[in-house]
């Protein structure tokens, strides 16, 4: 072996000092991509001399504080789908976080159904506690027992646990309710403007749109995730079945018939059917009373 070949293939060691751990995973994902062989212990990474400068390269596309927005590698990005981290990535059992749009709908069916009530009823001079009791009562129990409120069951999503990912209990509903509801109680308690209302509730709900969880959810430790892991239930057919399974219903018709029959077989049974029919044929003998045969005394 010739002394550069030794060279090449001698181990060099590259520190990995102010990598975060997404980052280094990106690193070993464009590398593997590459097939360039490596290997991450202690933070550091060990490849071949003649790898060198593709790691150098890798890490100067990985490092986002020493990207150049002229740097575009084809080798990393031209053949390659970039590795970006799912928005909604699948949870221990199979579902996702609800999306942005269906945690919106369902807010809007909860509120127009528990909220706007009762500020009307509140401004018609019901009693406040008769109204909690009433906006408790109309969310808790069905949270706490099937994990879903109005809104929920009608854009197909549920309401778990962060941990267990099963239906909150009695204490995290509780407090998610208090949360969600404390600008409406806020106003009816301290006999405020109705107007308040709105800007409150977005206060609780703005972090939806950048984490999938509100105010509340953060309080109480609880995720709202589709109904099942095939999706919302609402839009999802009965028939569903998982990937690579196909549905076994007969196709509308008769059926067609298929020979399966070999010329063999066709000569078979046509000597078969041959035989059958000469054996249906009565011989001619002599008559016994005439001495004819039958066909003989016919035609004379």
């Amino acid at each position: 072996m010739s002394p550069s070949r030794d060279g090449d293939t001698a181990p060099r060691r590259i520190s990995l000092a102010g990598l975060t751990t997404g980052q280094v995973d990106l690193l070993c994902t464009v590398l593997t991509a590459g097939e360039v062989p490596h290997a991450v212990n202690d933070g550091g990474l060990v490849t071949g001399a003649a790898h060198a400068a593709e790691v150098e390269r890798a890490l100067l596309w990985v490092r986002v504080d020493g990207l150049d927005e002229h740097f575009d590698d084809p080798e990393f990005r031209g053949t390659h789908a970039p590795v970006v981290k799912a928005s909604r990535p699948p949870l221990a059992d199979g579902r996702r976080q609800a999306t942005r749009w269906r945690r919106v709908c369902g807010g809007l069916v909860d509120q127009g159904t528990t909220t706007v009530p009762a500020l009307v009823a509140w401004q018609h001079d019901m009693p406040v506690v008769v109204l909690v009791a009433a906006l408790f009562l109309a969310t808790v129990p069905s949270t706490v027992l099937a994990g879903w409120s109005l809104g929920k069951l009608a854009v197909g999503t549920r309401l778990v646990a962060a941990e267990t990912l099963k239906s909150p209990g009695v204490v995290a509903a509780t407090t998610r309710w208090v949360v969600s509801a404390a600008p409406v109680l806020l106003v009816m308690a301290a006999d405020m403007s109705a107007d308040l209302v709105t800007p409150l509730l977005l206060v609780v709900y703005a972090p939806i749109a950048i984490a999938l969880r509100g105010l509340h959810d953060y309080g109480a430790g609880t995720l709202v995730v589709d109904r099942s892991p095939a999706g919302p239930g609402i839009w999802v057919r009965c028939g569903t079945r998982p990937s690579g399974q196909h549905s076994q219903r007969r196709p509308r018709g008769p059926l067609p018939r298929i020979s399966r029959r070999t010329a063999d077989d066709r000569r078979d049974r046509a000597r078969r059917g041959a035989n059958r029919r000469a054996s249906r044929i009565r011989p001619a003998g002599p008559d016994r009373a005439g001495g004819r045969s039958p066909r003989a005394r016919r035609v004379r």
